[in-house]
């Protein structure tokens, strides 16, 4: 017998505070929303609480461990020390192809497993806002140069994907107003002629207004 299980429910990391007080409001949230105890959930971070990097193919770095191993290396390479003080993930990627690997400081992922368990709630998964706003996309990337966007609070997370490979990505200073110079900017950055051939603009899963009993 099958047993329907519903969504958890998405809640979004407040982007405008520090860290600590970031955490505070949304367990401030969750108790405004009352929900069940038992509540699956699942935080969506924004950009100032996650770093992005694009690890190159290495042939002689297969194997998930190895893939961890190798762009924990990145993260340092492009951050120094404090990167080790973050949890890294990465995602599977193709055969021969650049992997988006991500990075959080652990003590946020400690603090929201505190914040829901002392809540009464199950922490489902903490995602990344452009992991997440990437696997929201109603419909598959067309062919060509493809900038997803994420703004966030005065900044903008840019990730561009070209026939399906991950290119660059980058988190721009910036309101969504200076969205085309930003994606200008990035795109000479590699050297390209000509234009992209699409934008899309996504957001942060929002904190809902109630929860239905």
């Amino acid at each position: 017998m099958s047993l329907w299980r519903p969504e958890p429910l998405q809640l979004a990391l407040p982007d405008h505070l520090p860290m600590a007080e970031a955490v505070a409001e949304l367990a401030s949230r969750v108790s405004a929303l009352a929900p069940r105890r038992g509540t699956r959930i699942a935080c969506v971070v924004p950009a100032p609480f996650v770093r992005y990097v694009l690890v190159p193919w290495n042939a002689e770095m297969q194997g998930r461990r190895a893939r961890a191993v190798f762009a924990e290396h990145c993260f340092r390479e492009t951050y120094g020390e404090l990167a080790r003080e973050w949890v890294v993930r990465v995602d599977r990627g193709r055969f021969g192809q650049a992997t988006l690997a991500c990075a959080m400081n652990a003590g946020l992922l400690e603090g929201l497993a505190r914040m829901a368990q002392e809540s009464g709630l199950v922490l489902d998964s903490v995602q990344p806002a452009l992991m997440h706003a990437f696997n929201a996309m109603p419909a598959r990337l067309a062919t060509g140069s493809t900038w997803i966007v994420v703004p966030g609070c005065g900044t903008l997370t840019l990730l561009l994907v070209e026939d399906g490979r991950p290119l660059r990505v980058a988190l721009a200073a910036g309101a969504i107003e200076r969205l085309d110079a930003c994606l200008r900017r990035e795109w000479f950055a590699l050297g390209r002629e000509g234009t992209w051939s699409h934008v899309r603009v996504c957001a942060a899963a929002p904190v809902p207004e109630s929860l239905a009993a």
